[in-house]
């Protein structure tokens, strides 16, 4: 049993070496399928990294917005810190940050340039704020927050945009789910790019394979070459389009931060993490070798020695 297992592993690592030999050989042709394949599955993995990265900052970008909480003229400050601290325990709260009126004012002067017209009045009119960050449950949350303080002692009003969350929701999905299909799409372009040059192999070896059947060959056998000619081709494709996608990644990662940065936020985009890659690598060489395989299957069952 050891022996066969043995040869049985051997075979495999010779077919293995063959077929890379062989796609080195065209390694030009090789590497035009590869960029092929790698623009296919990189560019729905780019806007889908891109995408879930806007969507994980802070919880801004999946139907969420922050509540404000505008609390009465007569709130103290001491007051307003320890209705922060009470708020920020709620159910369905990420964060509460308290604005006090000092901070309020220079946030509005700086953002409207109308500090000279502020400063005419004897006190400053603007009220404290408690800004508040709901969950992941968006309106819902956002709700259930306003019906627990709206009849709150110091609370003035409280302020969300409810309409604007579930839009934004609403966008995130949908985009979502059109890179989902985009990808789709472009994972049946490398199916059949895998495919059609599967097919040319085949008729390229077709008497070699016609005497292999001739002389009691299985079609496992036959097949075997090809399919670690769909999983090279995979990996490969798989590889560029990794390139590609840190690449663009990179190249977008400073115009962005500095786009975020101009609105106060601290967003970065950043490259695909190891996981990400290896992810990546794994999903293009299993479906290069399912491409060979079904590929293969069909052509070959139509090959038979006269």
């Amino acid at each position: 049993m050891l022996v066969v297992l043995k040869a049985w592993l051997k075979r495999h690592r010779l077919e293995a070496a063959l077929s890379l030999a062989s796609i080195w050989s065209q390694r030009w042709s090789s590497l035009s399928t590869w960029g092929a394949m790698g623009i296919a599955l990189g560019l729905p993995v780019f806007l889908l990294s891109f995408l879930s990265q806007l969507a994980a900052y802070e919880g801004q970008w999946q139907g969420q917005a922050s509540i404000s909480v505008y609390l009465k003229a007569s709130a103290k400050a001491l007051e307003a810190g320890k209705l922060t601290v009470e708020m920020e325990a709620a159910p369905g709260v990420v964060r509460a940050k308290l604005i006090s009126r000092e901070d309020a004012l220079a946030e509005f002067a700086e953002k409207t340039g109308m500090a000279d017209i502020l400063n005419a009045f004897d006190e400053n009119p603007l009220p404290i704020v408690i800004e508040v960050i709901p969950s992941q449950s968006g309106g819902l949350a956002a709700e259930a927050f306003r019906r627990q303080f709206a009849k709150h002692p110091l609370v003035d009003e409280i302020v969300f945009d409810e309409a604007w969350m579930r839009r934004l929701g609403a966008i995130m999905e949908t985009a979502t789910r059109l890179i989902q299909a985009l990808g789709l799409v472009m994972s049946l372009g490398v199916v059949l790019i895998v495919s059609n040059m599967l097919r040319l192999a085949i008729e390229n070896r077709r008497v070699e394979i016609e005497v292999q059947k001739l002389i009691g060959a299985t079609d496992a056998f036959v097949r075997r070459p090809f399919l670690y000619f769909g999983l090279w081709h995979g990996l490969g494709g798989g590889l560029v389009a990794s390139l590609l996608v840190q690449s663009a990644l990179i190249y977008l990662s400073g115009p962005v931060e500095a786009l975020a940065q101009s609105y106060r936020s601290g967003f970065a985009l950043q490259g695909l993490g190891l996981a990400a890659v290896l992810t990546l690598l794994l999903f293009a060489a299993l479906l290069g070798l399912l491409s060979a395989w079904m590929a293969a299957g069909q052509h070959l069952r139509a090959i038979e020695p006269e």
